[in-house]
């Protein structure tokens, strides 16, 4: 690979100019953040193109992601709203152009890209700093005055520089594994900086009140808890990463003394993971886990692989429990009061703040589409016109509210790019799993991007599909995919 340096720049300030930026505060938010990102896209791509014919190299570009641009574009042309289809400026502006400059930033990215020391110290400054934020407003003050001339209480949804909390919450699902792995995988004299980061963003996550935050937060902690379980050195800071939530959340419950008339109420869910009890059980889990790799460290003894198999099995267990409480009180048992939980363990058309009404209706949509529309969706982003032409009575009479995204992204992507299109998304983040897998020996980075990946995946299912956080898997994906420099030093990870 020949590494250019100049390309360095529009990456670098999509990682933090982007998440930043803002000009009419929450009023128009999405449509800047979705300029900016497609000029420092195009940027990127025309650098790219630029190298390319200079030096008379033409690269290979990935299959995958080839084959899905190719089925995408299908998808536009066989679209009935072509150009709603080809902009995305009557849905959520995730049309078919957004996704070129998704696709021409990989390119670049791939070709002519390198991790430097500034992309991985920028995660953990504009984590702190969009926390801190959203920290603040939490409290009550609008020190940046983001919430001025907004209707009476609708502020009580948007936060930092991201807009609604559920994108908040899908920046975090991305930025804040990044922090975490860096932290349990860093040198000790930058593991403060990872640290502090990893505590605003887990006050960020208690900030946001969304359910999604906590899907994301809980995939990136599960994951290291297996991986940690190499080494008792691994499992050491994996402890200290339990007594920075720890902490977190004994602060988290002074804020309200502190702030008692201003400060915003909190989600069942955030009252639930910031109670005593959790943290006690945090607490103790911490000190067990700490003495028993204290007590192995002493010993010399080696870390038995059996005990992430255990973890592994324990999880597993967990996951299939939870699993099957929610297939026996959806299907099974409707009667019995589940109080905090109906909405999580009995799906019906209001589970997911009434997501259930909108997964119902293009679950139906697309097994009733004719083969074309089941192969090739309905055009990029045009789940809105879907919705408004098949169940706009359905949303007068029974919502209220008019759904504008599948509120889930991988639903989403079957209605509008259909079942080939989808494929070739999911053959993506497989395969940029496998290379950050086959290169985290070379860069402890590729792990973070790994773990960042998984969990913006786990929370995808929740998420609503836009053009402020949904670049940034695109932008992870071809991360993942940048060849290693001869001149990066080998270095142990797990």
């Amino acid at each position: 690979m020949i590494q250019k340096k100049g390309i360095q720049i529009p990456v670098f300030l999509c990682f933090t100019l982007f998440p930043l930026i803002f000009t009419n505060y929450y009023f128009n938010i999405t449509i800047t953040k979705y300029r900016t990102f497609a000029i420092l896209a195009l940027c990127i791509f025309l650098m790219g193109i630029f190298y390319t014919i200079r030096d008379k190299v033409f690269p290979k570009f990935n299959k995958i992601m080839l084959c899905f641009l190719i089925s995408c574009t299908i998808s536009c042309l066989l679209s009935k709203w072509k150009w709603e289809s080809f902009t995305g400026e009557s849905g959520k502006h995730i049309g078919l152009v957004f996704l070129l400059l998704c696709g021409g930033a990989y390119f670049g990215i791939t070709r002519y890209m390198t991790l430097s020391k500034w992309l991985k110290a920028a995660f953990p400054i504009i984590l702190t700093l969009t926390c801190l934020m959203a920290l603040i407003q939490f409290c009550g003050w609008d020190f940046l005055c983001f919430y001025e001339n907004m209707a009476a209480g609708s502020f009580m949804m948007y936060i930092s520089t991201f807009g609604h909390v559920d994108v908040f919450s899908a920046f975090l699902s991305i930025y804040l594994p990044v922090c975490l792995w860096l932290f349990c995988h860093s040198q000790k004299n930058i593991r403060l900086l990872y640290g502090i980061s990893c505590l605003f963003g887990i006050l960020g996550v208690f900030c946001s009140n969304s359910d999604s935050a906590y899907l994301g937060l809980g995939t990136s902690m599960a994951v290291l808890l297996v991986l940690s379980f190499r080494t008792p050195e691994k499992v050491l800071s994996y402890v200290y990463l339990l007594w920075i939530y720890s902490g977190t959340a004994i602060f988290w419950n002074v804020l309200p003394i502190m702030f008692p008339d201003q400060i915003r109420m909190q989600s069942r869910l955030t009252a639930f993971f910031t109670s005593s009890g959790t943290i006690m059980v945090v607490l103790c889990i911490s000190v067990i886990l700490y003495l028993w790799a204290r007590h192995h460290m002493k010993s010399g003894h080696p870390f038995p692989k059996l005990y992430s198999r255990i973890i592994c099995g324990i999880l597993f267990i967990l996951l299939f429990t939870i699993c099957s409480a929610f297939i026996y009180f959806t299907w099974i048992d409707r009667e019995t009061s589940l109080g905090m939980w109906e909405n999580y363990l009995r799906y019906n058309e209001h589970w997911g703040s009434d997501r259930g009404y909108v997964w119902n209706w293009l679950t139906e949509f697309f097994a009733d589409a004719p083969l074309s529309v089941k192969l090739f969706g309905t055009g990029p982003d045009t789940t809105t016109q879907v919705l408004y032409e098949n169940f706009y009575q359905e949303m007068v009479q029974e919502l209220g509210v008019y759904y504008a995204s599948a509120h889930n992204e991988y639903l989403n992507y079957l209605v509008n790019i259909g079942l080939v299109g989808t494929i070739f998304y999911f053959a993506l983040l497989i395969s940029s799993l496998i290379q950050c897998v086959k290169k985290v020996h070379s860069d402890s980075f590729y792990g973070a991007i790994a773990l960042a990946i998984v969990s913006y995946s786990v929370m995808a299912t929740v998420n609503i599909s836009q053009p402020i956080t949904v670049p940034f898997i695109y932008l992870f994906i071809a991360l993942a995919h940048i060849p290693i420099s001869s001149q990066v030093k080998k270095e142990s990870l797990i």
